[in-house]
């Protein structure tokens, strides 16, 4: 299928996303303690959507708002958004002025890209429904739109079950509704409101549903831009499309390093179904792939950690893994191991963004590194270490050091006694 978008394809999914930046923008609401948007602003966001939730109450959760906390996840997983201010509010970052520059489609194309890159699967669409990896299933969906050759309405079978044995699509729509909800804010597909509704443990599931062209035509993209090869955690490679794997898709490395995430070839296919000269692939890249580069051994990241008063400086090369940074932590302030950690990427405590022991969720400390992460100077982040005493550390990215001197990191290279106003104890705090 030959398609080209234009802007009425993809003007619902960019509204929608701005709108929920510019409400932040103007509003600045505070945060809960999970670091989501409070209930009035999910109430008053829902309100200008394309596609509003219809059940919404003035005191409903983000979490029971399918786009906006789709899209609110991604804003904070893009750092677009900035939950760990003096105010205890969600402002917007300063990287939101980029991408207000951007023009229609670039917007569009960071958008789905985002999603792609920077959401955990697992996180997303738990295996409980999937059945296999959350980073699995998205993919297998992409890939079966993409073999589609023209836009149709599609009606759900009343019989079937969700199973792969029954059809991707046709589980999709017996079994996955925010997954339905968010490949309509993504403009991939379109429903109406009219769900049909079963007391079954999957929940709502969706009478008919339509593939867009642009949904065919994006999700034919992605033939060669697999989600499993694209999304930046370790998780969702499952058993394939690992850097160090044989490179597949491309004639030979140096084509597969040509085109790899963060380069301007990656963005060929996506071009193809934009007009001539639409996407702005340098705008698009210093946005999307901020951490491309921080994962080697030259480039070190200086973080101050802080406990009660005793601060320690660390240094950690983008190569080391979340883990070897908690036991750099423990052996620095004088705790043994044994208990479990959490990182708290976007400095809230028990916020969705974290980074786990690998006994305790995904994704696993012992999987991500450092400089996959998205580091960026003035970062502030929660380490966790012990789910029942709950030693609470702060960490500040002081700074992030190309080139840095050979060292066996990750290292303590300075610690110090600072004035009594750090982060009182969280003893008693659930979440």
């Amino acid at each position: 299928m030959d398609y080209q978008a234009s802007e009425n394809d993809i003007r619902q999914t960019v509204q929608d996303f701005m709108a929920i930046c510019e409400y932040i923008g103007a509003n600045e609401p505070r945060h809960t303690a999970c670091g989501d948007l409070p209930s009035k602003a999910c109430f008053e966001i829902n309100a200008g959507l394309s596609h509003p939730q219809k059940d919404a109450k003035l005191y409903s959760q983000m979490p029971q708002y399918d786009t906006i906390s789709f899209l609110f996840q991604m804003l904070t997983d893009t750092a677009l958004v900035d939950t760990k201010n003096n105010k205890g509010s969600v402002q917007l970052a300063g990287a939101y002025n980029t991408f207000k520059e951007l023009n229609i489609y670039s917007k569009y194309i960071y958008i789905f890209l985002s999603w792609m890159r920077h959401m955990d699967m697992d996180m997303l669409y738990p295996r409980k429904y999937t059945f296999m990896h959350g980073a699995t299933y998205a993919d297998s969906v992409i890939y079966e739109i993409g073999s589609q050759e023209q836009s149709t309405w599609i009606t759900r079978d009343p019989n079937s079950r969700f199973s792969f044995h029954e059809g991707i699509l046709q589980g999709l729509m017996s079994a996955q509704h925010p997954f339905m909800c968010h490949l309509r804010a993504l403009g991939v597909i379109e429903f109406n409101g009219d769900y049909d509704r079963q007391n079954t443990e999957y929940g709502i599931s969706i009478g008919k549903m339509r593939l867009t062209p642009l949904g065919i035509g994006i999700c034919k993209a992605c033939e060669t831009r697999r989600l499993t090869w694209v999304n930046k955690f370790e998780n969702a490679k499952f058993h394939y499309y690992h850097d160090e794997d044989t490179p597949k898709f491309f004639e030979n490395v140096s084509d597969f390093y040509a085109n790899r995430p963060g380069s301007n070839g990656f963005f060929k296919p996506f071009e193809a179904i934009m007009p001539d000269g639409a996407i702005d692939i340098d705008g698009i890249n210093a946005l999307l792939f901020p951490d491309s580069g921080h994962a080697k051994d030259t480039t070190v990241f200086e973080l101050k950690v802080e406990l009660h008063g005793t601060v320690n400086i660390i240094q950690a090369k983008g190569t080391n893994t979340f883990s070897q940074l908690h036991k750099t932590i423990l052996s620095a302030f004088g705790f043994e191991e044994g208990p479990l950690h959490s990182f708290f990427m976007n400095g809230v405590l028990g916020s969705r963004h974290k980074i786990c022991d690998p006994k305790a969720g995904l994704p696993f400390s012992n999987k991500i590194l450092l400089g996959k992460a998205s580091l960026r100077v003035g970062q502030q982040i929660i380490y966790l270490f012990d789910f029942t005493e709950k030693w609470v550390f702060n960490i500040t990215v002081s700074d992030i050091i190309e080139n840095a001197s050979p060292a066996n990191y990750p290292i303590v290279i300075d610690s110090y006694k600072q004035a009594a106003n750090s982060l009182r104890s969280m003893q008693g705090l659930t979440f």
